[in-house]
């Protein structure tokens, strides 16, 4: 499901949509997310599942499209399920921070290709870490 937004034509267009709808604190913005990851990873694991999928839906809303916020909300509870159901190793493995700041710093770049490249492979990534040894 998280795929629909990361890959394929639909990552592409989305990368594209935030690219040009980026607003000049956006970079910052989206960094503030990520080092909002870091600051849960000692708590437990729902404060860090959060922290994860609110840097995700702040992507969303930066790119300026509410069907795309709408979008991502309404798939935040399955993905939720599938995080907690993948087991603790996994989730860590998943919600790591440095994955995270690779996406950022694909969009400081302003280069769409690198920018939906990096996140087309942090969501399969996250399919394989999460479902592909279940």
């Amino acid at each position: 499901a998280a795929g629909l937004i990361g890959q394929g034509e639909m990552g592409r267009n989305f990368i594209e949509l935030l690219l040009q709808n980026l607003p000049t604190d956006a970079v910052a913005t989206l960094r503030r997310a990520v080092d909002d990851m870091d600051r849960w990873a000692a708590s437990n694991m729902e404060d860090r599942i959060e922290a994860d999928l609110r840097f995700h839906r702040t992507m969303c809303q930066l790119a300026g499209n509410e069907t795309l916020v709408h979008q991502w909300t309404s798939l935040e509870g399955s993905i939720r399920m599938s995080i907690m159901f993948a087991g603790v190793d996994r989730a860590i493995k998943n919600m790591d921070a440095k994955r995270h700041h690779d996406i950022v710093d694909a969009i400081e770049s302003g280069d769409a290709d690198k920018a939906a490249a990096t996140v087309a492979d942090h969501m399969s990534g996250a399919a394989t870490t999460l479902v592909g040894a279940a």
